[in-house]
């Protein structure tokens, strides 16, 4: 049903533009000014239909729109999918700038089919003293708990307000074991920063895992002080993408190991910030990093056992941020805010069979792939794209262009079918397909829209690639 209905709204959307543009060629043959307006009308709305007509091919759904139940604008996506449903989490904004006030709210989607029925906007954490930002969110399968870090950062308070000094902002958890429907609350602040060096700490954004042996993982980033930090960045500080974990489900979190200071082949700083991670192996990690220099594309490190501790960072080129600097060209902007946040996501390699039987050796050596998302262009924050490594993350495809217009955050989720997979995947975030499936089906949250570079809506994508 769901394809009879894409089917007959593509035909709708180019009988209606073929229907205007003979309009606009009838008008236009009018004499006089008045009709020459009123062709250049309707050659707008052909266009406009048109392109409605392009970008319907990948059926994108809007989640959250803007001024949805009270909030300006939605950012910072976090996806989940546990057991035929999805949990779309955001940071709701009052506002459009990124010190707005905001809450943490979700809204859960049950799949059916190729269609997801979403449930109403939840409000998961409010405070009245402090916005709630960088919602990651988390599921420990072996109790059942649907949980979300946050940060708690003073309304109005903005980047030059607390890098490189000791900042006023709380850390906080919500946990949820009845399905999201309600939350427990606490601060576990002193677990994560107590008397650290950090001056300020930002989880995420994106979705946090659960590895092999338990260990719940929560990817993120913190600035050194000044004197804590080998070179400082951008006002007098050092980013460093780092994690945060629990070995006790949750009941206590401990600062783990951060992508250490190194440099670049011509001495430059490699400063990482907003994390995402995957478990290659057991215990080993891959962290994938926004970097803040405009002549850096992403930064990759790697940890072998279990996050305490990370490899100097790489620059894998192909992985580029936007307005990477490799042809010359710097936008402005970057002196600002540079780069975007992407997010990966790993699963089980295909089995092997006489179709994949070439590859053999890649995929007894590397049995866990993965995927990258992120605005693939180097100039401004366009073409929402997704990569593919099926080793290690040493290497990455081309992009596999998804959505061409204004773009931004992004995360992803594997969809697995009971009937297809007959068992859950131990140890991963998302349940992932069986080995024995030929197909890739996972679904993707992401920000679009032309207004702020694709803040305003964001979507989700239902994707199923051979």
């Amino acid at each position: 049903m769901a394809k009879v209905k894409e089917l007959v709204g593509r035909h709708i959307y180019l009988i209606v533009t073929v229907i205007l543009l003979c309009m606009t060629c009838l008008i236009a043959s009018i004499p006089g000014i008045a009709s020459k307006i009123i062709a250049v009308v309707f050659f707008a709305c052909s266009v406009y239909v048109g392109v409605k007509l392009v970008y319907r091919k990948w059926s994108p759904e809007v989640v959250f729109h803007m001024f949805m139940d009270g909030y300006v604008i939605f950012r910072l996506p976090g996806l989940l999918y546990h057991k035929d449903t999805f949990f779309a989490f955001f940071e709701a904004r009052h506002g459009i700038q990124d010190w707005s006030r905001a809450d943490i709210v979700m809204r859960k989607g049950q799949l059916l089919g190729s269609e997801v029925k979403w449930g109403p906007v939840q409000v998961v954490a409010h405070d009245d003293n402090y916005r709630c930002a960088n919602p990651v969110p988390i599921i420990d399968r072996e109790t059942n708990t649907i949980m979300v870090i946050f940060i708690l950062l003073v309304p109005g308070t903005r980047c030059c307000d607390f890098i490189g000094k000791k900042f006023d902002q709380k850390i906080n958890i919500v946990k949820s074991t009845d399905w999201g429907e309600t939350w427990s609350r606490e601060d576990i602040t002193d677990c994560v920063l107590g008397s650290s060096d950090a001056s300020f700490y930002a989880s995420g954004p994106g979705h946090g895992i659960q590895l092999k042996s338990g260990r719940l993982v929560v990817p993120g980033k913190f600035n050194l002080k000044p004197e804590a930090s080998q070179k400082a960045s951008r006002l007098n500080t050092c980013d460093h993408s780092m994690i945060i974990y629990s070995d006790d489900h949750a009941e206590t979190w401990t600062r783990g190991g951060h992508v250490p200071y190194h440099e670049d082949g011509y001495l430059r700083a490699i400063h990482t910030c907003e994390a995402t991670i995957l478990e290659l192996q057991e215990n080993q990690l891959c962290m994938n990093s926004r970097t803040l220099h405009p002549e850096h594309p992403r930064a990759q490190a790697f940890s072998y056992d279990g996050g305490l501790k990370f490899e100097p960072p790489q620059l894998p080129g192909n992985l580029v941020e936007q307005a990477y600097n490799e042809c010359g060209y710097v936008n402005p902007a970057r002196g600002g805010a540079p780069g975007c946040q992407g997010s990966l996501l790993g699963f089980p390699a295909p089995r092997i069979t006489s179709s994949t039987q070439q590859m053999a050796p890649l995929i007894e050596t590397h049995q866990t792939w993965a995927l990258f998302s992120n605005p693939a262009t180097r100039y401004l924050r366009f073409k929402m794209g997704i990569r593919l490594s099926k080793d290690g993350c040493q290497n990455w495809s081309k992009p596999w262009t998804i959505w061409r217009m204004a773009s931004g955050y992004s995360d992803m989720a594997f969809i697995s079918n009971p009937q297809e997979a007959g068992e859950e995947q131990e140890g991963q975030v998302q349940k992932a397909p069986s080995r024995e499936s030929h197909e890739l089906k996972f679904g993707i949250l992401f920000e679009s829209g032309l207004f702020f570079s694709g803040r305003l809506y964001p979507l989700l994508c239902l994707m199923q690639r051979k």
